[in-house]
């Protein structure tokens, strides 16, 4: 699921389109996995044990966008496996991240377990991030229902 609001390369207001072509690692603007970090903003990445290979390359991509500066942006990043795991605490962080510092939280996150990510994505949203980066493990669809809903 990705969603998105505000502008910016591939996207105007409403849905953000994701540019296959644009390489995130060399992006000079604050993104996630390519999307523009602007507005309100919410990336939700399956890491499930089935796309064990492929999250790798998510959190690396998410990493290198989230170190580029962005002038009043900021993130919040929570991942859920066997519990809810908040990136430094879960407040959100202003822009640029610490590069190593992401891929290295992406990287313990458990792809397994019944973490209420629910519970976890209401209390970010308290915070107001501009951008809530939400990663998962297996989801069914009454979970991402559930999470459409607090969003």
């Amino acid at each position: 699921m990705i969603t998105g609001g505000g502008s910016g390369p591939g996207g105007g207001s409403g849905e953000v389109a994701f540019d296959p072509a644009a390489n995130p690692y060399t992006l000079e603007f604050a993104n996630v996995m390519g999307l523009p970090v602007t507005g309100r903003t919410v990336v939700v990445v399956e890491a499930s044990e089935y796309s064990e290979e492929w999250a790798v390359t998510a959190g690396d991509m998410i990493a290198a966008g989230l170190s580029q500066p962005m002038k009043g942006g900021e993130a919040t990043l929570i991942g859920a496996g066997s519990k809810v795991e908040n990136f430094e605490g879960g407040a959100p962080r202003k822009l640029p991240i610490d590069a190593a510092k992401v891929r290295d939280w992406f990287s313990k996150l458990s792809s397994e377990g019944d973490g209420n990510i629910g519970a976890g994505i209401k209390a970010s949203l308290e915070w107001k991030p501009d951008t809530l980066i939400v990663v998962v493990g297996y989801a069914d669809t009454d979970d991402i229902a559930s999470w459409d809903a607090l969003l």
